[in-house]
C-alpha cells in the first residue's frame, strides 16, 4: 500500500515541476499567443 502513496507522490512532483516550467515560459515568452507561436517556429524550423 506504501508503494502507491510513493508513487502519487512523484506523479505529483512531476506535474508540479511541468506546472513551473510551462508557467515559467509564459512569462518569458510574453504570453499564450507568443508561446505558441515560438513553438510553431521552433517546430517548423525557423
Amino acid at each position: 500500500m506504501i508503494i502507491i502513496y510513493v508513487m502519487f507522490g512523484i506523479a505529483v512532483l512531476i506535474g508540479l515541476w511541468a506546472l513551473i516550467c510551462l508557467i515559467n515560459a509564459l512569462m518569458k515568452s510574453g504570453g499564450p499567443v507568443n508561446l505558441v507561436k515560438g513553438w510553431l517556429r521552433a517546430v517548423r524550423g525557423e
